[in-house]
């Protein structure tokens, strides 16, 4: 049983670190946007936050790279 338990936390941590990783899109400091890593459009730095922390500030998606 303790296995079985042992198992399910491990597979339990790998799949939200994967929803975690999957949500995660880039802003800059001055652009309205939310954009893919390597988007062709972002200019300068650009900082990694959570998809809903984005929508939530207020940025859209970027209708180039359209993340999400």
């Amino acid at each position: 049983m303790k296995k079985i338990i042992t198992f399910m936390t491990i597979l339990t941590i790998i799949i939200s670190s994967n929803v975690i990783a999957e949500n995660i899109v880039y802003i800059t400091k001055t652009g309205k946007k939310y954009h893919i890593k390597n988007c062709r459009t972002i200019k300068g730095e650009a900082y990694g936050i959570s998809l809903s922390e984005a929508e939530y500030k207020g940025y859209t998606p970027c209708k180039v790279c359209k993340p999400y």
